[in-house]
């Protein structure tokens, strides 16, 4: 009797574990939205935050540039420019006239993360509770809106894209009553974390392995 055993080479092994990585990959999402700083922090790398303060209170600036540790920034609003309001302690990036978009452009660094935290103000600067913002990012090929609703100063959303970023706009909703104004604190820019296959993907790869290193037996 004899025994034959089948045994798949390593080239045969490299191109399962491609084909799998390749499966992967077509699930990804290019723009991943998170929503608190601890999920944002765990999906990126080099984070630096412009926190605004030491920006004078007041405005318009046409636009805004900034820089949070290696990565730039231009910042503006869609007729009236930037106003920074809050106080000197803990300054905001704010628009001029009410129900404008605030838009983030020029980003340099190769910044592929974005997040901070969204909100309205009312004319006098201070913190209007509980509206709808509605936030959208686009890396070129690919564009992601996210709504974020019962805003307050506390409010974070964070976008990781798989290629650098190229903008981000920030709207606020007009409640019944006054004006709402378009408003950011702690802007953070930063890079994607390198990717680390899901659960289930490891689990498709270690089958895959394990197929490959099972000896099949056929008796003669």
């Amino acid at each position: 009797m004899a025994t034959h055993q089948l045994i798949l080479k390593p080239l045969a092994l490299a191109g399962l574990l491609a084909g799998l990585l390749a499966c992967a990959s077509a699930t990804h999402a290019a723009i991943t939205v998170y929503t608190t700083p601890a999920s944002f922090a765990a999906a990126t790398s080099a984070v630096a935050t412009d926190t605004f303060n030491g920006e004078p209170l007041g405005g318009p600036n046409f636009p805004h540039v900034g820089t949070a540790g290696p990565y730039g920034y231009s910042a503006d609003a869609t007729f009236d420019g930037i106003y920074f309001v809050g106080s000197v302690a803990d300054v905001w990036l704010s628009t001029t006239s009410p129900a404008e978009t605030v838009t983030f452009y020029d980003l340099t660094g190769g910044a592929s993360a974005l997040g901070g935290n969204f909100f309205a103000t009312d004319f006098d600067g201070a913190v209007l509770p509980g509206l709808q913002m509605t936030l959208s990012a686009s890396n070129g090929p690919d564009t992601v809106t996210h709504t974020l609703f019962n805003s307050s100063a506390a409010s974070f959303v964070g976008f990781v894209s798989d290629q650098p970023l190229l903008r981000m706009t920030v709207d606020a909703a007009t409640p019944t009553s006054g004006d709402s104004f378009a408003t950011v604190n702690d802007l953070r820019l930063g890079l994607v974390a390198s990717a680390v296959p899901e659960p289930a993907t490891w689990a498709l790869m270690l089958a895959g392995v394990g197929l490959v290193g099972t000896r099949l037996r056929r008796s003669v």
